[in-house]
């Protein structure tokens, strides 16, 4: 173990509300990638993971919901001298000559101003490594210091968080999955905190492998060994959404959840269409929600953040249909269950024995 080095996890802003789900779920994450840890405590309003490998934990920790960013810092007193010689220090074993750095203070300070431990630290590595400061627009390199009541810490890597809500945080939610768009609705309700209960629908035997790669994109996001659960709606294309809503509308009730997550989105889908599947949704009794509801550009991002192709619409218009073998569906569906990691397609495959589904 690195001895003073820490994992500092930066709430976002919904996981602020929530740290102690957020303390949970980093526990659990880093029993399941089996990443050694000595605790997880709560400094004011960050997370600090005091772990065997701070490099691979805070890779683990980066792939959890309800993160802004994570950082592998040193730890420090809270005061001014303590924290201009940690930084200087640290920038001068990370900076080389010529590099232009800026040092950033935030926290709770107390004593003293931010803006003097950003100027007495940019004096004090200037002297030592011979590097030049920058500005906020143009540095190669950062250097981040985070004040608590007790502590400071200084970072030495940082990456980005997922954002979002913490998992498991808020009801259960059915969530039908069989293609890009609706693998990404799966994996934003669970990013707005929804506990998935994740249904793979196919047409045909041959399309069994094609749902199971698709929820294999969603798998390594949900907390845990999930349950998954997959149904045959022989349908025609044109049908085959609304035959989908049909089988979630049966598979609520007997999964727990009152919600269902509609894969539909304004730039792809006619708003008759998604009155609709709302209208649908709650005469079954389930409150629905639209995940992926948002901007065609956002629903690009989105989907490339998460590893998944952009989703394009379909020539054609869905078509709602009258078919009566939802619940004949939902009975015959064959549930796996998997535990996130890189095999995950496999083991659903061999679960399955794709050639008697």
């Amino acid at each position: 173990m690195q001895d003073d080095a820490f994992v500092v996890v930066f709430p976002s802003a919904a996981g602020a509300s929530r740290m102690p789900a957020l303390a949970r779920n980093a526990k659990a994450w880093l029993r399941l990638r089996g990443q050694p840890f000595e605790s997880v405590r709560r400094d004011c309003d960050v997370l600090v993971v005091r772990a065997h490998d701070p490099v691979f934990a805070s890779t683990a920790i980066g792939q959890l919901f309800g993160v802004s960013r994570v950082a592998i810092a040193r730890r420090t007193e809270p005061s001014l001298a303590k924290i201009v010689s940690a930084t200087a220090r640290l920038g001068g074993s990370l900076l080389l000559r010529g590099d232009r750095f800026l040092v950033r203070v935030e926290g709770r300070t107390s004593g003293f101003v931010p803006a003097d431990a950003e100027l007495a630290a940019t004096s004090a590595i200037i002297e030592k490594s011979g590097s030049a400061p920058g500005t906020e627009s143009s540095h190669d390199k950062m250097l981040r210091v985070h004040v608590t009541a007790g502590s400071a810490y200084v970072s030495i890597f940082e990456d980005a968080g997922l954002g979002g809500m913490p998992n498991r945080t808020r009801d259960p939610a059915v969530c039908p999955v069989y293609d890009s768009l609706s693998t990404l609705s799966c994996i934003e309700a669970a990013r707005r905190g929804f506990e998935v209960r994740a249904v793979a629908m196919y047409r045909t035997r041959d399309g069994v492998a094609g749902a199971a790669k698709a929820l294999s994109k969603a798998v390594p996001f949900m907390m845990g060994g999930v349950e998954l659960h997959f149904c045959k709606v022989p349908v025609g294309r044109a049908e085959f959404y609304h035959a989908a809503a049909l089988v979630c509308a049966e598979a609520a009730p007997e999964l727990g959840a009152r919600r269902v997550a509609l894969p539909l989105s304004g730039p792809m889908h006619t708003q008759d269409m998604v009155d609709a599947a709302c209208k649908d949704a709650a005469a079954a009794g389930l409150t629905p929600h639209l995940p992926v509801d948002c901007r065609e550009d956002d629903l690009g991002a989105m989907a490339s953040r998460f590893g998944l192709p952009e989703p394009r619409a379909r020539a054609g218009r869905p078509r709602r249909t009258s078919w009566r073998g939802a619940a004949g569906a939902w009975r015959a569906r064959r549930t796996v269950r998997v535990e996130p990691g890189p095999n995950v397609l496999h083991d659903m495959l061999d679960s399955l024995d794709a050639t008697k589904v």
